[in-house]
């Protein structure tokens, strides 16, 4: 079997029920890291620095991804050292983050390749679409009838469209559900409303992040500034300060 060239994987393979299946084996963690470390390069704020994260990098935390692969921290760290050693990728510690860097990531995911294959192989396509277009048709067909009677996920389709941060992603779903716990269920459309406001709020995906966490670890229904001290999660949830959610509920109602 020939193991050369390679296959385009959507980040969106991250919202199907198999890949929240835990804890994650070494191959499914290794995938997870080169889906989540950033295709271009871009800039964060960090507390009070903005950081440059390069191409194939990603700031997390030893903590962060125990949780997202349902490890113990020492087994995490274990293994990263592991793929260290075999320079599969490069490890920058402080006491704030960890920024794992994939080695050769243009080995894996380099799109001038993929235009290139593009380029070479347009005449081969229109053959094989000119012989074959009645098979076409028909697997078109069986998948129209797999899918029947199955709504797409419009919150998926809103939050695939607004970043292709990983993390971001999960906050904003795990914002969504903890809203729908305390029987506050969001629409597609006060999604939408809620990014918008985000975007006026962090102009980095680190920081919208720690804006929708901040609402989730309080039981905030609204997205609002970062705060320096802000209520407490079991305080918030334990309905302690009951006026000031009130307000805050009420407040995010007359947005939607």
């Amino acid at each position: 079997m020939s193991k050369q060239g390679w296959i385009s994987l959507h980040r969106s393979i991250q919202d199907n029920w198999i890949w929240e299946e835990k804890p994650y084996d070494k191959a499914r963690a290794w995938i997870d890291i080169l889906l989540m470390v950033n295709h271009k390069k871009k800039k964060v704020v960090l507390g009070s620095q903005l950081i440059e994260v390069d191409k194939g990098e990603k700031i997390t935390s030893i903590r962060k991804l125990a949780e997202r692969w349902g490890w113990s921290t020492t087994k995490v760290d274990s293994f990263l050292k592991m793929l260290e050693s075999d320079k599969m990728i490069e490890l920058k510690k402080d006491t704030k983050k960890t920024v794992v860097k994939v080695l050769n990531y243009a080995n894996y995911q380099d799109q001038n390749d993929s235009e290139n294959d593009t380029e070479v192989t347009p005449k081969r396509q229109q053959n094989d679409t000119e012989v074959t277009p009645k098979n076409t048709n028909n697997n078109d067909n069986n998948a129209n009838n797999e899918n029947k009677g199955v709504k797409p996920n419009g919150f998926s389709v809103v939050i695939d469209n607004y970043t292709d941060d990983v993390d971001l992603k999960q906050s904003i779903k795990d914002f969504i559900e903890m809203r729908k716990k305390n029987k506050k269920n969001m629409t597609v459309k006060a999604l939408e409303l809620m990014l918008k406001k985000l975007d006026g709020l962090a102009t980095d995906d680190f920081t919208k992040q720690l804006v929708v966490n901040q609402s989730i670890e309080n039981c905030w229904q609204g997205i609002f500034p970062l705060k320096d001290q802000a209520i407490t999660g079991q305080q918030a949830c334990s309905g302690t300060n009951n006026q000031f959610l009130k307000m805050l509920n009420e407040m995010e109602d007359e947005n939607e």
